[in-house]
């Protein structure tokens, strides 16, 4: 993708950069009522919320371009600025879910999580997000396309491509069908005996039913709880600071962890 590439190439002029992640509709039929012009209109509100990629008010790969994206956000801007901020400041305004790496390597942070360095020290949830479980696998489309493959039909036609690639769009993680929202093997057992070649010859339900083994999950800095706003708005604004080794791993992005995340250049091999 030439946005990746030209990301990449800022990367590279840089000692770091905000982690990038995919701006996802929210909703499966967002594509059509963009079509159908709710993106302007009495639906606008909820619209720029929900189907922020469809209506154009975030590029799909997305991140905080902004050193002061999150100060921004705090004092509300998201809200009375959505044309730039939505753009510019994605991962502050909660319409980007940025991928998460362990910066240090997934050794060296498994060690540090196993001695209790993520409470200890909660800065270190920034660097390793992984092994620290601030993230979450989710459902993402990794296509700019998806929206508009899988309302043409492609969820059906191209099942192997699809549900791999577009796993938003084809409701793999249909929550209301499942249960989460979360990107995990159904039938963990079930999934060992059928094996990841299994992916391949029968997509339809591997991929339905095994989507962590068949790699059509992304990891990705979110809240845990809906109730995450709330929490963190607590005790005068300062709940995540006063409980710091229990709320910003619960309320990542609630609590400002998921706009500290980084990428680094070196991690290029993992995209």
């Amino acid at each position: 993708m030439r946005q990746l590439g030209l990301l990449l190439l800022l990367c590279t002029c840089f000692s770091h950069c905000s982690a990038w992640g995919f701006c996802n509709d929210e909703n499966s039929n967002c594509h059509a009522w963009a079509k159908d012009g709710h993106c302007e209109g009495e639906n606008k509100d909820f619209m720029r919320k929900s189907c922020a990629h469809s209506c154009g008010h975030c590029h799909h790969l997305c991140r905080d371009v902004e050193d002061s994206c999150a100060a921004w956000a705090k004092d509300g801007h998201c809200e009375s600025n959505p044309t730039y901020m939505l753009k510019y400041c994605a991962t502050s305004c909660g319409v980007c879910k940025p991928r998460c790496y362990d910066q240090h390597g997934s050794e060296k942070c498994a060690e540090w999580a196993r001695n209790g360095e993520c409470s200890k020290n909660p800065s270190i949830l920034a660097t390793c997000p992984v092994a620290c479980g601030v993230c979450t696998d989710l459902c993402l489309d990794k296509n700019e396309a998806c929206a508009q493959w899988a309302h043409d039909g492609q969820c059906h036609n191209n099942t192997h491509f699809m549900l791999k690639e577009c796993p938003r769009s084809c409701n793999v993680c249909d929550e209301a069908k499942h249960g989460t929202g979360v990107c995990e093997n159904r039938q963990h057992r079930q999934c060992m005996i059928w094996g990841e070649h299994e992916c391949t010859f029968n997509p339809a339900a591997l991929l339905t039913e095994c989507p962590k083994m068949c790699g059509a999950c992304t990891t990705a800095c979110v809240d845990k709880r809906p109730d995450c706003p709330g929490w963190a708005k607590a005790k005068d604004g300062k709940a995540c600071e006063v409980d710091k080794n229990f709320l910003p791993a619960i309320c990542p992005y609630s609590c400002g962890v998921c706009s500290t995340l980084e990428y680094f250049p070196h991690n290029k091999d993992e995209i």
